[in-house]
């Protein structure tokens, strides 16, 4: 990732705040380049706390935005538009004197000084592997990948019955034994029983009523990610005392950033996401295994903006991954239920959709058609309600509805800015 800073210190220097992987970026400046202009760039995936700065000047939440001297000329479009269809330079050279002539000095907020630039995100990161999740197995290493894939492919799972009783999606103990020992190459069935006690302590199954150990008996056992498809995280179980190894902004930001890259592959010709065909791609198994990992995300280490950050990214894209999971609702009913049926578990803790906007963001308000407030009064997630209720959340979180506002990353440093700006935003279309 290249980051220009030519350290032009001169009045009426070009700046443009940008991201990375950004095309209309790489077309701001191949023009400028055209016309021989110099430019400082502003990469804020390297100096994130610069976005700041950015809003503060140009009042707008994207990329890029350009400025001559102290003179904000506008996106990439104001910069076409500037230039012309002949690559003309006069009005451009024309700003530039101005501002060369002006008394005051270059803002601070358009240079980058003595900022050091932060690590560019790496998503293989997103998958360093916890101790736990190394298994040995008569002399040979497997990791979590590995055991899932194997237990996916390999078990005899269908629906069951017991009696009268119907289990759905669920495995033999009997069966699975003689699966282990051909899988792992061992010939007594009480070491391959060994295993299957040690997978299911693990997380990777559970007995279908959750009261028997696994065994060699003619006993239903279910994987973990069958268990209940309304937890949107619960496809690897975290057990207590694990400690998150990463950033939980990190985390969730290569989350969002992972979902995109999936959603890109699923756009029909009318421009809508097939979220169904999500779920079918291969490397959607992996991306659930980091989603899983919110599990260990413990709330109680937020600030207020960080917290409502935090949670306005995470709304975002467990409203979409539940639509890969459960599917998009299409009955009024199926609507009205959604916002309670996907959930996610936090820090041990679980929230629905309506936990986290009435609950948590809108401090403990009764949901649209509810008759009581989302958390009772001796409710443990409570303590973690935002102190001030800001109603700008509004204008970011996005139901899935064609009229709700477009998904965007939201920042605890430059929080408010950006909710002030949505907010203007959508009110000013309002208008129009």
């Amino acid at each position: 990732m290249e980051q220009k800073n030519l350290e032009i210190t001169n009045k009426g220097q070009i700046t443009i705040f940008s991201i990375s992987d950004c095309k209309f970026c790489q077309k701001s400046k191949q023009m400028l380049k055209e016309i021989g202009k110099q430019f400082n760039e502003i990469n804020l995936d390297l100096y994130p706390i610069k976005k700041k700065d950015m809003i503060e000047m140009s009042q707008k939440l994207s990329v890029p935005q350009i400025f001559i001297g102290n003179y904000y000329l506008g996106g990439s479009d104001d910069l076409e538009k500037f230039i012309g269809q002949n690559k003309e330079t006069k009005n451009l050279d024309q700003i530039i004197e101005e501002q060369k002539q002006k008394r005051e000095n270059l803002d601070l907020r358009l240079q980058i000084g003595d900022l050091q630039p932060v690590q560019p995100f790496q998503m293989d990161k997103l998958n360093e592997p916890y101790e736990f999740e190394n298994l040995e197995i008569n002399g040979k290493k497997y990791t979590f990948w590995e055991i899932r894939k194997f237990l996916k492919q390999e078990l005899q799972i269908k629906d069951r019955r017991w009696h009268l009783r119907q289990f759905k999606n669920c495995f033999l103990g009997e069966e699975a034994v003689k699966i282990f020992q051909e899988k792992f190459q061992v010939q007594e069935a009480e070491k391959a029983e060994q295993i299957g006690k040690t997978l299911q302590k693990m997380g990777f199954f559970q007995h279908v009523c959750q009261d028997h150990e696994f065994k060699n008996q003619y006993l239903f056992y279910r994987l973990q990610e069958d268990i209940d498809q309304n937890f949107m995280n619960s496809y690897k179980i975290f057990g207590k005392g694990i400690k998150l190894n990463k950033d939980p902004y990190y985390l969730l930001n290569g989350i969002v950033q992972r979902f995109k890259q999936m959603k890109q592959s699923v756009i029909n010709v009318e421009g809508n996401y097939q979220y169904s065909k999500i779920k079918q791609q291969d490397q959607f198994q992996n991306f659930m295994e980091n989603f899983s990992e919110l599990q260990i995300v413990e709330l109680k280490d937020f600030g207020d903006d960080e917290l409502v950050a935090f949670i306005i990214n995470l709304y975002n894209i467990l409203v979409q991954i539940g639509y890969c999971i459960i599917g998009v609702p299409s009955s009024f009913w199926s609507k009205f239920t959604y916002f309670d049926r996907v959930k996610v578990n936090l820090g041990g803790l679980v929230y629905s959709l309506n936990d986290l906007e009435h609950g948590i963001l809108r401090q403990n308000r009764k949901a649209p058609g509810k008759f009581s407030r989302q958390f009772g009064k001796n409710d443990e997630r409570l303590q973690f309600m935002v102190k001030e209720f800001d109603c700008r959340i509004h204008f970011a979180l996005n139901c899935g509805a064609k009229s709700c506002p477009p998904v965007k990353k939201y920042d605890a440093q430059v929080l408010r800015e950006q909710l002030q700006i949505n907010s203007q935003y959508d009110w000013g279309n309002d208008a129009a």
